[in-house]
């Protein structure tokens, strides 16, 4: 009898699933629902093999899908052909629904009868937001066939193959673990905090459960690299948000990245797609001050989100230097946040006008290792600092800096200077002086009495056609960092790379200006009173010339002479005679007129190439000039103390500097280091 019983709820419980496939089917989903409330036999298929959830999932029918696997649908259940839930609604393209069920636990690597998984079925479907969402959820492109892209390719079929190409190069990531993600159904109230990736949600605008995607990948998989200037560099690695079923909102993101950041370096987002991403706050964690085993870094972003719009963004760190106001009628102290324990006394009258003094640290203490025979280690953290419209002070400024390793104190201790923006290994390049350790001996103090102007430059040359008459011909005066940029955006703008003419080397000051002059048959037709270059921070020191020939029948043949003046009492500077295909260099002098106790010396010839066969240009490009970085301020030169007494060269000057290299940040010079030495004056 009992068995009997049995057989009929059997009967009436699959008669109850066969008629929730029909519900179901025919898109009747408050009876689909309410049909659920009872039992029902929820593995049932119909007579083409297809359960109730794929023609949930062919539907699109989102909360119908999360009820059935909630009462125990499996999610990756096959039809006779066997495809899975995940590939009905990949072939409808139902972009919410296959999130849903890759949230649910749906693999996207399931292969049908045919060996075909449902990023293909996506692309066979020609549906490139679909083909789009399953390689960001890791899916493999190995497709079974691959004859579409032997044809023709429309606009649709291009953006596949373009996300096909890009998905294959990440695939080693996915593997190896050098990408992470995971995609969840979240409710803000109950927090979100995702440990294998390093990221936290602290805040949403909306309270209602939405879908939320995350990925953290190294820079490698991401373009962030071709983004950076030469001044920056990637802090962790590049992250990918994106949310569904939420219409936008402002999330607030706890990012989790090992190490600690340089006190003098600061932190921000580069949004390689979507909104722009800011960083509002940055709390380093050091070991050695909790109970942490490693040091890391909190980075606080705001990230502006719009539904299915990806964004993705990576941290930049790049050293900026602290700005402080100096007045010309009143004493100023300067304690920089980047070391509270420092401080630099400005007595009053040291400047004649107002200006500003930029402050810059760097730490050592990573660095801070001693020699093998134990003479010789770093006390003290790296000091620049510079002051913008080069005024040299008239009073000497005392500079105090604390010592960061209490165990190395000693009573004989010396300063290392620099006075070029980009010292080498010479003693040409580096001076030692003398400091004096405090009476709480917890910090040394020194003096700066000038300030270095001092600035390794190339001038560059380069012409280009503008009509069968004239062409146009740029000199520059770039730093070395610069240089390479430069002479790119010149270039970018039309100017031929075949004409580059490129100086040595050559070391000028802050604020001096460089006269012009243009020999053999070429004339400037703007006939500009100004013919000169004045060497400026913060700026791009050109000039544009725009030249004809006197006789428009001759080849346009010249020479660009450059000149520079000088004191006339000063005894002008050898110039080493250097001959190649376009410089020629002089110390003759010549007697400038009009000016008393000036001379102008000629330093440079460079030789005015021009094609044969110009280009005619109908438009003349607009030249963009981007503005250079703040690392061409003036450095500081001697820390004015007493002559010290005569250096003892037991070992050269190059193993005391081979201490500080790995802190010059892409040749960024650092200026002054406190290093202990075995006896007063004598360097090893």
């Amino acid at each position: 009898m009992a068995e009997i019983e049995e057989e009929k709820l059997a009967e009436f419980t699959r008669t109850r699933g066969l008629k929730l496939i029909w519900l179901t089917k025919n898109k009747q989903l408050k009876q689909a629902n309410s049909l659920l409330e009872e039992e029902v036999d929820l593995n049932c298929k119909d007579e083409a093999g297809w359960n109730a959830i794929h023609y949930a999932a062919a539907g699109g029918y989102t909360d119908l899908v999360k009820t059935l696997v909630k009462k125990g649908v499996r999610v990756n259940k096959k039809d006779r052909n066997g495809e899975t839930p995940l590939h009905k609604c990949s072939r409808r393209g139902h972009i919410l629904c296959a999130v849903s069920l890759v949230t649910l636990g749906a693999n996207i690597s399931k292969y049908d009868k045919h060996g075909q998984t449902p990023l293909e079925v996506a692309v066979k479907s020609r549906n490139v937001e679909m083909v789009k969402l399953f390689c960001l959820f890791g899916a493999e492109p190995s497709l079974q066939d691959w004859s579409w892209t032997m044809e023709e390719l429309d606009q649709k079929e291009n953006q596949i193959l373009e996300l096909l190409v890009s998905q294959h190069s990440r695939m080693p990531g996915y593997k190896y673990g050098s990408i992470l993600q995971t995609v969840l159904y979240v409710s803000p109230k109950d927090g979100i905090k995702l440990d294998n990736i390093g990221v936290e949600v602290l805040k949403c605008d909306t309270f209602s459960p939405f879908y939320f995607y995350c990925s953290k990948m190294q820079t490698e998989y991401s373009e962030i690299r071709s983004k950076l200037t030469d001044e920056q560099e990637t802090y962790g690695d590049t992250y990918e948000l994106c949310i569904w079923d939420c219409s936008s909102q402002n999330l607030k993101l706890k990012l989790t990245v090992p190490g600690v950041t340089q006190c003098s370096e600061k932190l921000f987002a580069i949004a390689l797609e979507g909104k722009p991403v800011s960083v509002t706050n940055v709390y380093r964690h050091l070991a050695e001050d909790s109970d942490v085993e490693d040091d890391f870094t909190e980075v606080l972003v705001s990230v502006p989100l719009e539904e299915r719009k990806l964004s993705r963004f990576s941290i930049v760190k790049h050293s900026t230097p602290e700005i402080f106001a100096i007045s010309n009628e009143q004493a100023t102290t300067i304690i920089p946040q980047m070391e509270p324990d420092a401080e630099i006394d400005i007595p009053q009258g040291t400047f004649e006008q107002p200006s500003e003094m930029a402050v810059n640290i760097v730490e050592t203490k990573e660095i801070n290792k001693e020699e093998d025979n134990g003479t010789a280690i770093l006390l003290t953290n790296v000091l620049e600092l510079t002051v913008n419209n080069g005024q040299q002070p008239k009073e000497p400024i005392r500079v105090v800096k604390p010592i960061h390793d209490m165990e190395a104190v000693s009573d004989d201790i010396v300063v290392l200077t620099s006075t070029t923006d980009q010292p080498e290994d010479s003693e040409l390049d580096w001076e030692i002086r003398d400091a004096t350790i405090n009476p709480d001996g917890k910090s040394a103090f020194f003096y700066v009495n000038h300030f270095s102007l001092k600035k390794r430059v190339v001038f560059f040359l380069l012409t280009k056609w503008i009509n069968s008459k004239s062409s146009e011909l740029v000199l520059e005066c770039a730093g070395m960092r610069q240089l390479d940029q430069r002479i790119e955006n010149w270039t970018g703008n039309g100017y031929d790379c075949s004409t580059l003419q490129k100086s040595d080397v050559y070391h000028a000051q802050i604020g001096q200006s460089f006269n012009l002059k243009l020999n053999g048959n070429l004339t400037d037709m703007a006939d500009e009173d100004t013919k000169c270059i004045t060497l400026q921070s913060n700026r791009n020191n050109s000039r544009v010339f725009n030249i004809g020939v006197n006789e428009s029948c001759e080849q346009p043949e010249g020479e660009l002479e450059i000149f520079q003046e000088k004191e006339a009492d000063e005894v002008p500077k050898e110039v080493p005679a250097v001959h190649s295909k376009s410089i020629w260099c002089t110390s003759a002098t010549v007697p400038k007129p009009h000016v008393a106790n000036v001379v102008v010396e000629s330093i440079l010839k460079m030789n005015i190439k021009i094609p044969e066969k110009p280009v005619i240009v109908e438009e003349k490009p607009e030249v963009h000039s981007d503005d250079d970085d703040d690392d061409d301020l003036q450095t500081v030169e001697n820390m004015g103390m007493q002559e010290n007494e005569p250096i003892t060269n037991d070992m050269s000057l190059k193993k005391i500097v081979n201490l500080t290299k790995t802190i010059y940040k892409g040749g960024k010079a650092m200026n002054v280091l406190v290093i202990k030495t075995k006896k007063k004056g004598y360097v090893r």
